[in-house]
């Protein structure tokens, strides 16, 4: 989901809307070659462990350096941080996201302040408090490297184990071109994307990608990702293959970008700009713009239904659906709609012809019938169901036909039939949810975390959370690779 945005008035966004262009004079795109290569370069770090302690061992690490050939050391910025080996029991854990100088490593070091029991508080015994791990690696400008550190506990039969705490570190490359079925998290205070392997359930790669990467969009045809920089107001795509950033395109006039909806059957983009007011219809193909609508203040979110070749706009402000024929030459704005308060996200049923609407300011989803569109070109809410307030993103499940909705204020996901109203679960999380992802391939449903970055997987039949999965700091969009 969104987060919640700040309410401007209605001078200043005037003020912004008055220097979009027109459709009739749609904004220039250029190439990738306007968007520059950073100097610098990214790495990612993780920990895992190999096997179960029955001591809560904690590792108070006062920094984290890369070991050079000569001798010397380079520290990783931001490494200041306690280490619970406990946390490693449920996977991976995120040690640091920082910037670094390119070039070849030999290894890593950790330094620790401490290392204490968990649960008396006692110091444990350890010979030194500098744990190294020698591998080469090779770190390049512009990319991200993922390192990921297992730590091998002393095995407690063995003599003196239990005396003298003296864990062993290795080090396990990232995989270039991971396999199977794939995750895709967009980290946008960490600017990077996060590659989840679905079966391990853990990330085994990262992206390096512009500024603050908000929102995504996936194309399964082509395997390609579409990455939307809120900052920079850039536009990337990726390669769900290899892994690989194609090209950028710096889209003239886009202010906060928030949204990618594609539309597969026409190979478009719909670009949603919080910031000017506008959404932007973009060829896939070569990332241009085609045209540029004004909408209502503060556009959120877009749906696409494939069934009646209409796009939905959600405006945040004056509580709006604006419905947009993408068979009309230029496209425009069809109808308009007014929802309730503070509307926050969308999903679609095409089957049904239901559009579903999460109103954040409003206890009420909305319902919108759109097979009404196809007959008479009239709009009107079907029907509302009471969920609460504070809700945010929402996802549609075709298999159990039900609706999953991200409750912000009460930290919770709520299971919901449609059809008759009836709110049948709900689930409690650790933090807020943000961006919700319902993945039609496992058919479990993906939650993102934004305060505690990460990732929590549902298993919708055991009414649980299924995993837990650290990416990196706050992620604020998912797509799934099929």
């Amino acid at each position: 989901m969104l987060r919640k945005l700040c309410i401007v008035s209605v001078a200043l966004l005037m003020a912004c809307s008055s220097q979009v262009r027109r459709p009739d004079a749609p904004p220039s795109s250029g190439g990738s070659d306007q968007v520059p290569v950073p100097d610098i370069a990214q790495i990612v770090l993780y920990a895992r462990s190999t096997g179960h302690a029955d001591t809560p061992i904690v590792w108070d690490i006062r920094r984290i350096a890369l070991d050079r050939a000569d001798g010397s050391r380079v520290e990783v910025p931001g490494t200041d941080v306690t280490l619970n080996m406990a946390d490693l029991e449920q996977g991976q854990k995120l040690l640091a996201v920082s910037e670094v100088e390119e070039g070849m490593y030999t290894g890593l070091s950790i330094f620790a302040r401490n290392i204490y029991d968990a649960g008396t508080g006692e110091t444990v015994p350890t010979e030194t408090m500098v744990f190294s791990a020698k591998q080469n690696l090779v770190i390049v400008a512009g990319n991200a490297k993922s390192v990921f550190l297992v730590i091998d506990r002393p095995d407690p039969e063995r003599e003196g184990a239990l005396l003298v705490y003296e864990p062993r570190l290795t080090i396990e490359d990232e995989d270039p071109d991971p396999d199977g079925k794939l995750i895709y998290v967009a980290n946008e205070l960490s600017s990077n994307i996060s590659v989840i392997d679905k079966q391990l359930k853990r990330v085994v790669y990262n992206v390096f990608v512009g500024t603050r990467p908000y929102t995504l969009a996936a194309d399964q045809r082509r395997y390609r990702l579409y990455i939307g920089d809120r900052k920079d107001g850039v536009i990337y795509e990726m390669d769900m293959l290899r892994q690989r950033l194609l090209r950028a395109t710096q889209i003239e006039y886009v202010d906060e970008p928030v949204h990618i909806e594609p539309v597969p059957t026409r190979d478009l983009l719909i670009v949603v700009n919080f910031g000017s007011n506008t959404i932007y219809i973009v060829d896939s193909f070569t990332l241009q713009v085609i045209e540029a609508i004004e909408v209502d203040y503060d556009p959120v979110d877009a749906e696409y239904s494939v069934y009646f070749d209409f796009a939905f706009v959600l405006s945040r402000y004056f509580g709006t659906l604006s419905v947009i024929d993408l068979k009309n030459e230029p496209v425009e704005i069809d109808t308009t709609l007014q929802v309730e308060l503070e509307p926050a996200g969308m999903a679609i049923d095409d089957n049904m012809g239901w559009l579903y609407i999460t109103n954040s300011g409003s206890t009420d989803m909305s319902i919108i019938n759109i097979q009404t569109l196809g007959v008479d070109k009239t709009l009107g809410i079907e029907k509302t169901v009471s969920i609460g307030i504070g809700a945010g993103d929402i996802v549609f499940d075709p298999f159990g036909r039900r609706v999953y909705v991200a409750m912000v204020d009460t930290k919770e996901i709520l299971c919901v039939d449609p059809y008759t109203g009836v709110l049948e679960y709900s689930i409690d999380l650790p933090a807020p949810p943000g961006r919700l992802l319902f993945d039609i391939d496992e058919k479990k449903l993906y939650a993102c975390l934004p305060e505690r970055n990460a990732v929590v997987v549902i298993d919708p039949s055991a009414r649980r959370i299924q995993n837990w999965i650290e990416t990196g700091h706050g992620p604020s969009s998912i797509e799934a690779r099929l």
